[in-house]
């Protein structure tokens, strides 16, 4: 732990240090790809946020959030007016997190998506796990929502819309 929290001061010093304009706390910087800042998308100070994790190292899922005008926040375009999406974790090595920090009430309910790439050893499913906090906490009513992906189910395209991307059921989500 004490040299977690060394890697993390010596990584937020270097952020200030090297001038990059583009970082901030929270989020990535697409400029530098050796920034990566702690990401807590279940801190107390935010209106709220929205968690993909998955269960096997080696894969590409990634996060897609749809406004209830059909704005779309995923890796490619990262900001619509409700929030921001934090990094996307395209390397293949780990299991996430992704995610969208709400930064501002959304006027409806809030769809989110999640399109799945590949994973390494093609023959194991991989499980999605959305999680929704609200001012830091997670919501209860619902626990965590999952689904299974199979190799089937895995396509390459990265857009907006893409065909064969599962929707986390029912209307949306509200933040207050």
């Amino acid at each position: 732990m004490k040299n977690a929290r060394r890697w993390f001061w010596m990584l937020a010093a270097t952020m200030v240090l090297s001038g990059c304009d583009c970082c901030s706390f929270i989020f990535s910087c697409p400029d530098e790809p050796t920034h990566y800042p702690y990401v807590d998308y279940g801190a107390a100070d935010l209106l709220g946020s929205i968690k993909l994790t998955w269960d096997k190292d080696y894969s590409d899922l990634d996060l897609l959030v749809v406004d209830s005008a059909g704005k779309v926040a995923y890796p490619d375009n990262k900001t619509i007016p409700e929030g921001e999406m934090g990094m996307d974790h395209t390397d293949g090595n780990g299991f996430g997190p992704e995610g969208f920090i709400v930064k501002v009430v959304p006027s409806g309910p809030l769809k989110v998506k999640v399109n799945y790439h590949w994973h390494y050893n093609q023959n194991d499913d991989v499980t999605a796990t959305i999680t929704i906090y609200r001012h830091g906490i997670q919501d209860s009513s619902m626990g965590a929502i999952t689904h299974v992906f199979h190799k089937a189910e895995a396509v390459s395209d990265s857009s907006a819309n893409p065909p064969g991307a599962w929707t986390v059921p029912g209307p949306g989500f509200s933040f207050h």
